[in-house]
């Protein structure tokens, strides 16, 4: 009797039969195998499934999960994680509230806005300035369109214009550096508008790679408005549009970012911040009043622009002019819109004229 084969498929055990000579397997469903076997190659070492964790053996290497049930959740799981944000950005763009630190009592400070350099009222803006060398405030609130940006925007442009962007800028840090002079314990803050976000947007457009490129020792964009006017080294605090101030609990903003207020902007703020506080943007004088849960009152304004009231692309807009001041009395801080008449205004009793 001829000698018996075992199956060469290891764990098999089973005899071959000889119906060919060099047969080494039992059947052609072992020889598929023991093919199979050979190309998975050696046996993985045990690891722990990524999803709960149950110590398992691996077919492939690229297996994370121990069956297909985790592999589903572990999916499931960082689609959820996607949707919140944690992955989808390496650098989010949200906007965020920023409290005011150090407050004093008694302490005065000046806010004022849309100047849209360089079409601002100039003798305007030094009539302010005249305002801080007075009073010497602890604070300067920049409220957001200091600079137009106007080579950015997406208008229809005059090509007679004499201005460009780095011409803007020299004047707006001219007007920062001025003003610091005048008030030298003064702290300046600055919000950016829609305006000086522009210049984001325009990178997003038309040079998304660049808008990337960090500085290597801050980390800080290099293509950016506090960036070009160097706001950092002049000590000025920075917010981006549109992020809002808390002064002692009034809420400073430029604006929205987009849509409201029409003609009753105030009305339209107070109820889309829902505190006591002052906005800008619409280039109008507005107060609202309301009383609050606990029957506090509420007041939210919209100050005026600081701009020129002739502007070559809007002929008679139904803009005012205007700024504001406060004091901190009792920890809260009291607000005064400063309206404008004939370029005359009064800042506690005092009489400017220009």
């Amino acid at each position: 009797m001829p000698d018996e084969r075992i199956c060469a498929r290891d764990g098999c055990g089973r005899p071959v039969r000889r119906r060919r000579p060099h047969a080494i397997f039992c059947s052609p469903n072992c020889a598929t195998r023991a093919g199979n076997d050979k190309r998975k190659g050696p046996e993985l070492p045990t690891q722990p499934c990524a999803f709960c964790g149950t110590e398992f053996v691996p077919v492939k290497k690229a297996h994370y999960c121990c069956s297909l049930i985790c592999q589903q959740e572990l999916a499931a799981k960082k689609r959820r994680e996607a949707s919140n944000g944690d992955d989808l950005f390496s650098r989010r763009e949200v906007p965020a509230l920023h409290h005011v630190e150090g407050v004093e009592e008694g302490e005065f400070a000046i806010y004022w806005a849309d100047s849209h350099v360089p079409f601002a009222d100039w003798p305007l803006m030094g009539a302010i300035s005249k305002v801080i060398a007075d009073f010497q405030p602890r604070r300067e609130f920049i409220g957001g369109d200091a600079q137009d940006v106007f080579d950015l925007s997406k208008f229809d442009k005059n090509p007679t214009r004499r201005h460009n962007l780095s011409d803007e800028g020299s004047q707006v840090v001219a007007i920062l550096d001025y003003r610091k002079s005048l008030a030298p314990g003064m702290e300046q803050y600055w919000e950016d508008g829609n305006h000086e976000d522009r210049f984001r947007h325009w990178l997003w457009r038309n040079a998304g790679s660049l808008y990337e490129i960090r500085d290597v020792d801050t980390g800080k964009p290099v293509l950016s408005i506090p960036a070009l006017l160097k706001l950092a080294e002049r000590g000025v605090h920075y917010y981006p549009f549109p992020s809002r101030l808390d002064y002692q609990g009034f809420i400073i903003t430029h604006g929205p970012k987009r849509g409201g207020g029409g003609k009753h902007c105030a009305k339209w703020m107070s109820e889309y911040v829902r505190s006591s506080g002052v906005c800008f943007h619409y280039h109008r004088n507005q107060d609202y009043g309301w009383a609050g849960d606990d029957g506090q009152a509420q007041t939210f304004y919209a100050v005026g622009c600081t701009c020129t009231l002739q502007p070559e692309w809007l002929p008679f807009p139904d803009w005012q002019q205007g700024f504001g001041y406060s004091r901190v009395v009792n920890g809260k801080v009291h607000f005064t819109p400063v309206h404008i008449f004939d370029r005359t205004f009064i800042v506690e009793g005092q009489v400017y004229k220009y």
